[in-house]
């Protein structure tokens, strides 16, 4: 009977730690201060717990571990990462560099005439 408990028991467990967990990687394009441009392609910032996100939001700014990112992406903050807001200097600056990779349009504000 024994046995048959801890048979039983270690089914329960496998069964619980094989149960999908739902995560996505949120991203953002780097923020260069010192040439004051964004990259053009996303980094990975953080793998979060969750459904997934909608990458289709106004540009924002996430600082996370002492680096700015710009990005589109709507979903709940990385743990340990921050929105700096429009209000602050280095991301109204980001919000509005140009591409690093030379693309001559700067990224849209995320804030202006928004409401944010």
């Amino acid at each position: 009977m024994r046995a048959a408990i801890c048979a039983l028991a270690g089914i329960v467990l496998a069964v619980v730690a094989c149960e999908d967990t739902e995560s996505y990687v949120f991203g953002g394009r780097p923020y260069d201060a010192s040439t004051k441009c964004v990259a053009s392609a996303y980094a990975p910032i953080e793998v979060v717990d969750g459904e997934g996100s909608d990458a289709n939001c106004p540009n924002r700014c996430v600082r996370f571990q002492a680096k700015l990112y710009v990005t589109t992406i709507c979903g709940p903050l990385p743990s340990g990462a921050t929105d700096p807001g429009v209000g602050d200097p280095e991301c109204a600056d980001a919000l509005g560099a140009p591409s690093c990779d030379g693309e001559a349009e700067p990224t849209p504000d995320a804030g202006t005439g928004a409401g944010h």
